[in-house]
């Protein structure tokens, strides 16, 4: 986790664009999310103008997606979980059981984990990222930002490590260009 937190810093001071949060304060050109848990709603923005918004689908109960600002930590465009997903049969390749939380059923005999597929990963809080997945008009996930897949897309291209995700419960300040 320290080691984690240490990376984020040094990136945070190594990388230009979005990871030099003066330019976040003063030009109008910097990149960030904004995502509102209350409408089920993020904005991909440009300074003032708003690049793209999208429906998505964040934490439910007992896994909520944090408040707060944070910074993009990592990028990685094909990417399956390692703690979500569900276990296949291992004779007949049939899913027995999905939505699993593996660190609550684990070592299922006869069985093996698939992780869930979280492609366009953009993890911007330990384990927590916004991805591609199934949308819902409620809070469903485990704590991610489900995204559709075509907005998923335009956020990894448009996104660096560094750039600012807001994370909040309703009020976004961002003007509709």
């Amino acid at each position: 986790m320290i080691a984690r937190i240490l990376l984020t810093i040094i990136a945070l001071a190594v990388l230009g664009g979005c990871s030099d949060r003066r330019r976040l304060v003063n030009s109008p050109n910097t990149r960030q999310v904004v995502i509102d848990l209350d409408r089920q709603h993020a904005w991909l923005m440009e300074g003032e103008k708003t690049l793209l918004d999208t429906q998505v689908t964040t934490g439910g109960s007992g896994y909520r997606t944090p408040l707060g600002t944070f910074a993009i930590m990592r990028k990685q465009r094909v990417y399956q979980s390692t703690v979500y997903g569900s276990y296949v049969s291992n004779t007949s390749g049939r899913t027995v059981l999905s939505g699993v939380d593996r660190r609550k059923h684990y070592n299922l005999p006869g069985r093996r984990f698939e992780g869930a597929q979280m492609n366009y990963y953009l993890e911007f809080a330990s384990g927590i990222g916004m991805h591609a997945g199934d949308l819902t008009r409620y809070p469903s996930s485990h704590g991610c930002v489900r995204l559709p897949i075509s907005a998923a897309r335009k956020f990894f291209e448009l996104l660096d490590v560094g750039c600012i995700v807001r994370v909040q419960n309703g009020g976004r300040t961002a003007s509709r260009d």
